[in-house]
Parts: C-alpha cells; structure tokens; sequence
C-alpha cells in the first residue's frame, strides 16, 4: 500500500449535543446573477442551499455570511449542525439513502476515503475559484480538486495556558517533562485545577495521546502509523504506546487534572482556563480562537508540551473544506454558489471572526490571537512539529474507528482500567474493522 508523504506544515473535532437544523430563508434579488439563477431554475423562488456542518465547526460568522448572501444574491443557506460524534454515521446513512445535503463540511484530504470521495464529491477542478487557492496542487487528490478549502492546514496542538496564574505564582513555561510536572504541582497546591480534561466530550480524550505518542516516537512516528493502517503492526507492538497511556493516566492519579474530567466538556474546559480557574489545557489552534472570541481580555499563551524533552508540537495535515455531493439535486447550481460562497467578500466574514490561514490567496485572515501567533512563530514556521496519528488513519478510511472505539478507550484507561486489556480489546477492535471495510492488508 502506498502513501502520498502528508505535508509537515499543520484538531478534529467533536461535540456531544442534540440534533439542530438552522434555516436560513427569503433573501431579494439585486444582482444580475439573481435573475440569471432564477431563469435557470425556472423561478423567482430563492434557491436553498442545504450545509451540513457540525457543532463544533458551525461559527457565527457563518451565520453572518449567509444572511449577506441572502441579501445580495439569490441563494438561502439551510444549516444542518449535526452532533459531532453521529456526524459520521449520519453523512454516511444519507448518502446510502441518496437524500444528500447539497454541501458539507469536512476535514480534508482525512474525510475523503471514509466517504469515499471519488463517487460522493463532485470534482470541482474546472471551477474559477481554483485559480485563487495558494499553491492550488496540494489540495489535490487524484491529480482533481473535490473540494473548496477555506482553512489551509495549519492546526497546532500544544498546551493552551492562563498567563495571569502562571505569573500569580511566579511560573515559567517548561522546557522539560520534568519542569511541566513540576508547574502542575504548583498550580495543584493553589487550589486551581492544574490540566483541564474534558472527557464528556470523547474526542477530546485522545488530545494528550497524540502529543505524547509523537512525542516518543520521534522520527520513526510516519513509520508506525503507516505499519498500524497497513496491518503490519499492531498496538501491542508499540511499547511506546503503552508508555504514553501510563502517564497519561499518573496525571489523573496524581491529581493534576480536574476531578469532574469525565463529566467535563469542551466548553467547560475553555472557560476554565479563560477565567482562571484552571492553569491549562492540552489542545488545538481551535480552542485559542474560541477562546479569544468568547474571552477577549483573557491572557492566553501557547507552548508544546515537553514530554520526553521534545521541543516539537503536533500538527496535521488537514484543510477545512467545503465538498459539494455529486448525488444532490441541483449540482451545477451549488457551484455558482459555492463560487460566490468562496469570493472575499464573504470569507472576510469568516476570517474576522475566527483569524487563521485562509486557502485563497486573495482573503484576508484576518489578525491571529497572539497565542496562535506565537504556535505559528516558534513551531510551524520552524519545521518543530510532527503530523499527528489520526491523519494516517484517516488516509485509509478507518478515521470513524478512532472516535468510536479508540478515544472511549482512554478514558477507560483514566478510569483504572490496565492498559494492556485495553491494548488488546483495540487491537481485537481495530482488526474487525479493517476486515470489515475491507482495507487492504486486512
């Protein structure tokens, strides 16, 4: 089985919650492309456009875009914000059912095989957008475009902290694992909780398990991955594996770690850290901006966790994106707009609410939160950061076994259970699955 090398330039996501359809209609025609779209469909009635989303990724900005367009063109955007962990099995249920959503969101290249992209998404190759990505030929698979990528990759993990209770006790950044322990204590001792879990929500769970698994690994860390995904290694055949379980329990045992951790959620965690209620939380470039949106005057600073001695982050290789479904009802109407959709005037929207790496060369990104700067500056930039397991995983189709078998994992391990149980239940787990998706090597 081959590999495309994953770029080593660049957080999935997900949240626990109920079902939420967002509607958007009405909207007036002002534009020439209005009458132009409703001569095409043969009326006067806007046209919806149905977005899947989920509620980890659905911003308000979106909301913003939308109402503009309303405005300006003839188009309504329907959101559908779908719970994070049914998203998956929900996108692939539609799509057996052939009742697709016009367009959804998603991470890629990670999503592609898991919905197998080559029947589902629409090549968008030929459309005029693809002239304004930056480097256009690294968002490609196949040699084609399936997709419009709003954010370029560019997602750092790392520990996310409160700058006013590091200087309340007179702490410094860690360079070393044995450091880090040590700011744990201290922040333990003032009655604060030191590292915010948030294990509510699963996919959080892993987030420490792909530093410190990378962490370990070092250099031989594509090598692994690509053993485990092609079965030629299995878990168990990692030690370091086990290594990075162990302690990322001792965390939980020593007491570094909020008592509630199990019944915490992502949103706890941020406002924690935001307010100072907790020291720091392991997470991705997500988190800084929700929290520079939600908690503007909170002081907010980044580093990568040095566990093992490693002055590197993880990071991966993934863009967020917009994938037209080639099963919709009115494709080649989705692409007009998808192009009005993809144009500065509304990614700016975007980008000023949530600053980041916008794929077009000609929106602006806006002004990054200056933790993120900081991510960017001293890591990425600077070739410090290894790609994370889950993008290996994802290359093949297995991403979905992550968040169902493996993130619940973890927190059976944090629980107490012994971790070569539950490295032989994964590997039990892992084995049925590959068999039956049918990837090769299986």
């Amino acid at each position: 089985m081959s590999f495309k090398r994953i770029r080593n330039t660049t957080l999935l996501l997900t949240i626990t919650a109920a079902l939420i359809a967002l509607s958007a209609c009405g909207g007036k025609n002002n534009a020439n492309s209005n009458a132009n779209a409703s001569a095409e469909a043969g009326t006067d009635k806007p046209i919806t456009i149905t977005y899947m989303t989920t509620q980890a990724r659905i911003k308000e900005a979106q909301k913003q875009m939308a109402e503009l367009m309303k405005q300006d063109e003839n188009y309504n955007v329907e959101f559908q914000v779908v719970p994070d962990p049914q998203f998956n099995s929900l996108l692939l249920t539609k799509i057996a059912s052939g009742e697709v959503p016009d367009v959804v969101d998603l991470n890629t290249p990670a999503s592609y095989e898991t919905f197998n992209y080559r029947d589902n998404f629409e090549d968008l190759s030929g459309e005029p957008w693809v002239a304004r990505l930056n480097n256009a030929d690294s968002f490609r698979a196949d040699g084609k475009i399936y997709s419009f990528p709003y954010v370029a990759p560019g997602n750092v993990i790392g520990a996310i902290y409160n700058k006013q209770v590091f200087a309340d006790l007179g702490l410094e950044v860690p360079t070393t694992y044995g450091d880090f322990l040590n700011v744990l204590a201290k922040i333990k001792e003032s009655g604060k909780d030191p590292l915010y879990l948030s294990n509510k929500d699963t996919w959080t769970t892993q987030i420490p398990m792909l530093v410190y698994t990378n962490a370990l690994l070092g250099d031989r860390a594509q090598q692994n991955w690509e053993e485990l995904v092609q079965n030629k290694k299995k878990f168990a055949d990692i030690p370091e594996f086990k290594q990075a379980l162990g302690d990322y329990r001792a965390l939980v045992t020593d007491g570094y770690v909020n008592k509630n951790h199990v019944t915490a959620t992502y949103d706890m965690a941020k406002e924690a850290v935001a307010t100072g209620k907790a020291g720091m939380m392991i997470s991705g470039e997500y988190a800084i901006k929700d929290i520079a949106t939600k908690w503007p005057d909170a002081d907010i600073g980044f580093f990568g966790v040095p566990y093992n001695d490693t002055d590197k982050i993880v990071s991966a290789d993934i863009s967020w994106s917009v994938v037209v479904m080639k099963n919709g009802k009115h494709v080649d109407e989705v692409k007009k707009w998808l192009d009005l959709w993809s144009q500065p005037k509304y990614q700016d929207l975007y980008f000023k609410e949530n600053p980041g790496l916008p794929a077009a060369g000609d929106v602006d990104g806006g002004s990054l939160p200056p933790a993120l700067q900081t991510a960017y500056d001293d890591y990425l930039k600077q070739g410090k950061s290894t790609i994370q397991m889950n993008d290996y995983f994802d290359l093949v189709g297995a991403g979905a076994w992550l968040g169902d078998a493996l993130h619940p994992a973890y927190i059976e391990v944090l629980l107490g259970k012994k971790a070569d149980d539950m490295i032989q239940d994964i590997d039990k787990s892992f084995q049925q699955m590959g068999r039956e998706k049918g990837i090769p090597g299986f």
